[in-house]
């Protein structure tokens, strides 16, 4: 009975071990996604800023002639 009890803890580490581990390489893919989306946030920032740059000059020239 104690054999069967030890091979049942050791089967519990085992599966404890490996779903932590499973846990862990999700959560670092989590992190990489979140920080592929912030650059692409801060991207789009930038090329909206960029486009709006362009439009007011545009506009100016615009006035101008």
């Amino acid at each position: 009975a104690v054999e069967a009890l030890r091979a049942e803890l050791a089967l519990a580490k085992e599966q404890a071990r490996v779903s932590n581990a499973a846990a862990l390489k999700a959560a670092e893919e989590l992190r990489a996604e979140q920080a592929a989306h912030r650059r692409s946030e801060e991207k789009i920032a930038e090329m909206a800023l960029e486009f709006k740059n362009v439009a007011d000059q545009y506009e100016l020239l615009k006035k101008e002639h």
